[in-house]
């Protein structure tokens, strides 16, 4: 029994220290957000007075309700700014896109012709190098079969 309740005085007094320490964190700048950020501003508002009032400031459904009705009230007009903002970076991109990009207008075939026609040629040439290699292996072999007829002949006339 006395081990449990070391381990739980231990826990506790973990907690409070870590407690402590973010308090010191957040008071100092250091820490932007607090856990408890909320329930510090109503402490230091004054309206925590008790440990029932400190639990009871968990519940935000006053407060949530208030900002729902804050958000509607001004979405409509934070819709369409963010529209016109969107329109605005969106003809911004197309001005720095078509006046970084150049294009070949030179010719009358659209870059998926010209993509078509690369391909052919990529797997042309890759044929003719296979082929080339293969009639490569061809000449090597028939070289060394004639040098071997050329060294029996040459033997069987040394023989003679």
């Amino acid at each position: 029994m006395i081990k449990l309740l070391s381990k739980l005085f231990k826990i506790l007094l973990i907690c409070v220290v870590l407690l402590a320490i973010s308090l010191f964190l957040y008071q100092k700048g250091w820490l932007k957000n607090h856990p408890l950020q909320a329930q510090l501003a109503q402490f230091q508002e004054g309206k925590i007075k008790s440990p029932a009032d400190f639990i009871n400031s968990f519940k935000k459904e006053d407060e949530l309700n208030l900002e729902l009705d804050q958000l509607s009230s001004n979405a409509g007009e934070q819709i369409k700014i963010t529209t016109q903002k969107a329109i605005e970076a969106g003809k911004v991109a197309q001005e720095f896109i078509s006046g970084s990009i150049k294009t070949d207008e030179s010719s009358d075939k659209n870059l998926g012709e010209k993509a078509f026609e690369y391909g052919q040629y990529v797997y042309c040439r890759a044929v003719i190098d296979d082929w080339e290699q293969k009639l490569e292996e061809n000449n090597s072999s028939t070289e060394a079969q004639e040098a071997e007829t050329q060294d029996t002949d040459a033997q069987a006339i040394d023989k003679n």
